[in-house]
């Protein structure tokens, strides 16, 4: 039997077709952890835990040959694009921000369109030189629940999102939404402004399988939701077995399942935890 290739198994979960397993992958991984390996970079650990694909921050420091060196490797290639959200917040703090939501919504309308003219030219010319899918990411959930209105949103920030998608030809490039916490209630949103799925399904913030309807879990892309973490402490090797035991029963009807963490690896997870549950997916 003919090995599938790392992008051939990521490009079959975004199309919803039915593969040998889901494809592995992260949406961030800590320079710190990746230096518990004696390479210490990043093509060590994805190689250490035969991850198929790879993210790269869309910023102004990673040039034209860094995608195109990726887009050679064996990995899909997503890149990490911070929201306009969060870039207005950190432009004009919380309280500015509180404010303005409440009294010139139009005001924060126009601050996150010139985020996203900015962030238009960045994304483009990454797609270009070898980017192959663009993770948006915007924390606008807590554990239980929405962080903003979505009435709000669905006027002042989904119109944008919808026409920023919509020139990067999501048609045909796979974005994926990224929010900690409890993000259902915007999910409606994001499936009608072109997003093939979302990263970070949280189980801690109360996201299950059955927070989804049918016809969605057969027509959209669902990744990263596996905790690490316990109620107090890292997971055990046997406790990562058994969850990544549950996961399989409860997810492996889904065709567009991407298995991953549901925030990315840091340093206080020990890497043999994370090889074991990378290891466990294999077998799947």
């Amino acid at each position: 039997m003919q090995e599938i290739s790392h992008r051939r198994r990521v490009w079959a979960a975004l199309k919803k077709s039915n593969i040998d397993r889901p494809p592995k992958g992260e949406i961030l991984i800590d320079q710190a952890l990746q230096k518990q390996l004696p390479a210490g970079n990043l093509e060590a650990i994805l190689a250490y835990l035969d991850a198929d694909l790879v993210t790269l921050p869309i910023n102004e420091q990673v040039n034209d040959s860094v995608w195109n060196y990726w887009q050679q490797q064996d990995y899909f290639v997503f890149g990490l694009l911070q929201g306009p959200f969060t870039l207005m917040l950190q432009s004009i703090g919380w309280q500015e921000l509180s404010y303005l939501i409440v009294k010139n919504p139009g005001k924060t309308r126009k601050i996150m369109q010139d985020f996203l003219q900015k962030s238009f030219l960045i994304a483009d010319r990454a797609l270009t030189a070898g980017c192959e899918g663009i993770i948006l990411a915007d924390d606008l959930a807590g554990n239980r629940g929405m962080l903003i209105s979505p009435a709000y949103l669905r006027e002042h920030y989904f119109t944008l999102l919808t026409e920023f998608l919509d020139k990067l030809n999501s048609r045909d490039i796979p974005f994926v939404f990224h929010s900690d916490g409890n993000m259902l209630d915007i999910v409606p949103m994001l499936k009608a402004a072109g997003f093939w799925g979302i990263q970070c399904l949280q189980p801690s913030a109360g996201i299950t399988r059955d927070s989804f309807s049918n016809k969605l879990l057969k027509d959209w892309v669902f990744w990263g939701n596996f905790e690490f973490e316990g109620e107090d402490c890292i997971k055990s090797a046997d406790q990562v077995n058994r969850d990544i035991q549950e996961l399989r029963d409860n997810w492996s009807s889904v065709p567009g399942y991407m298995f991953g963490s549901s925030g990315g690896l840091y340093q206080a997870i020990p890497l043999d935890i994370v090889k074991t549950a990378y290891e466990t997916v294999e077998r799947w």
